[in-house]
């Protein structure tokens, strides 16, 4: 594990600052962006909202970017496999929470949301909009900036715990905050344990696009079911069958370097 200096990290407080000053951002620049130049304008909001403010003030605070963006070669990789089995246990949590969630919570815009998405774009579309730039542009953030700053100023329980919660409250929905909670905290422990950033966006990516080409592949299963919104799990389990055997190979082959 590294060791980040004083100077190196931001403070809880400037944390804090930085995550609000996000939110915002986000909030305004989704609405300005997306309003004039539609679906295109969801990776140029993660850019400008989520990237550039604490990107900018790591240059002008002269902070140590490599090390506070956990830019290392993966140490320890037998927990990258471990974290696959972590993520495999938060989607079926996941499942079970959200099959009760939705008879308390509301579902229809999150859905609506889903829905014109994908009617609005192309397979290659989704996989870069909803996975290739959340897997990199949130995790350099909530598990670069945040947790190792966080990791430094407290704990490793602290850090994950409160990098989690500001991820999942970043999403915006009542019944995706347990869900992405849990995931944000399978990726923080990856991170800390690899002691580097590559294994959560694999893993991110991953969750994102099991969920895309499952739809583009099942049509027949709504949008609401894959994004874990609905409780009906059927489909995951025949994916999760199929990553448990190629774990299972890859610790194998792992194994046999």
């Amino acid at each position: 594990m590294i060791f980040l200096i004083k100077k190196d990290v931001f403070s809880i407080k400037e944390i804090f600052i930085l995550y609000f000053i996000t939110v915002i951002l986000f909030i305004i620049s989704s609405n300005l962006l997306i309003g004039a130049i539609g679906i295109n304008g969801i990776p140029f909001t993660h850019i400008l909202s989520i990237f550039a403010p604490s990107f900018i003030l790591m240059i002008i605070m002269k902070k140590d970017i490599k090390n506070l963006y956990f830019f290392n070669m993966p140490k320890n990789i037998r927990y990258f496999f471990w974290g696959i089995l972590l993520w495999i246990g938060a989607i079926i949590l996941s499942g079970i929470y959200t099959y009760y969630a939705v008879k308390f919570m509301p579902t229809d815009e999150l859905i609506k949301s889903f829905d014109y998405i994908f009617s609005q774009t192309t397979l290659t579309q989704q996989i870069i909009i909803m996975a290739a730039v959340p897997a990199v542009i949130e995790e350099l953030f909530f598990r670069g900036v945040i947790l190792s700053s966080l990791m430094k100023k407290t704990n490793i329980v602290i850090a994950v715990l409160i990098s989690s919660l500001l991820f999942s409250f970043m999403h915006f929905s009542l019944i995706k905050i347990f869900p992405t909670f849990l995931l944000g905290g399978v990726f923080a422990y990856v991170v800390y344990k690899t002691n580097s950033i590559i294994p959560a966006m694999v893993l991110h990516f991953a969750n994102n696009s099991m969920s895309i080409i499952a739809q583009n592949a099942l049509p027949n299963i709504d949008v609401d079911t894959l994004w874990i919104i609905e409780g009906q799990l059927e489909y995951k389990f025949i994916v999760l069958i199929l990553i448990i055997i190629l774990i299972k190979k890859g610790k194998i082959i792992y194994e046999r370097i």
